[in-house]
């Protein structure tokens, strides 16, 4: 007999009707987001080294080079360029002319910190090569594929310079200049 009780009870648990739950109440959210600004940090220095004139021309690759850090925070999504510019390096008594400063876009170190991953028309080296007495194009992102923030580090190889063989010793110093504009 106790058994068929049980059963009656747990019968009737199973074949109660649940409770009705009250409707879900719809509501809106709205949020009003303003593009920022496009822009470029530089932390380091392009640094050559202390080499020895050895009474021929030489060409000289760097042994540290500048980190380069875009900020796109426009919310646009038209891309970017970044561009590289060097002054003449003055010296003692005289100057290396920026056109003996070369740089070949490659090999460097790009990521992304925040934003859109890097491929497919992310950030990228031009793999531009050329001097640097004019600008030229080192990184740059198509439409809608560099929003974020992302840090690239040259390679050390990409930067040359000329040093001719009738070059006065000392210590010669310039300006690269790294700008960014909008637009692939």
């Amino acid at each position: 007999m106790k058994g068929k009780v049980f059963l009656t009870l747990m019968g009737s648990l199973f074949l109660r009707p649940a409770a009705a739950q009250p409707p879900p109440v719809a509501n809106s959210v709205q949020v009003s987001l303003s593009g920022s600004a496009l822009s470029i940090e530089v932390s380091g220095s392009l640094d050559f080294g202390s080499k020895q004139l050895t009474g021929y021309d030489q060409v000289l690759h760097a042994v540290s080079t500048p980190l380069v850090q875009v900020i796109d925070a426009t919310g646009s999504g038209t891309g970017w360029s970044v561009t590289a510019q060097a002054s003449d390096l003055a010296g003692p008594q005289g100057n290396l002319p920026a056109s003996s400063l070369s740089f070949h876009s490659t090999g460097g170190s790009l990521q992304m910190i925040r934003g859109l991953s890097i491929g497919s028309g992310g950030p990228a080296e031009t793999n531009l090569v050329g001097t640097l007495e004019q600008s030229l194009k080192v990184l740059s992102t198509q439409s809608d594929a560099g929003m974020g923030t992302y840090q690239w580090r040259p390679a050390n190889s990409s930067f040359s310079l000329s040093v001719p063989a009738a070059v006065r010793a000392g210590t010669y110093q310039g300006l690269i200049t790294f700008s960014i504009m909008s637009g692939p």
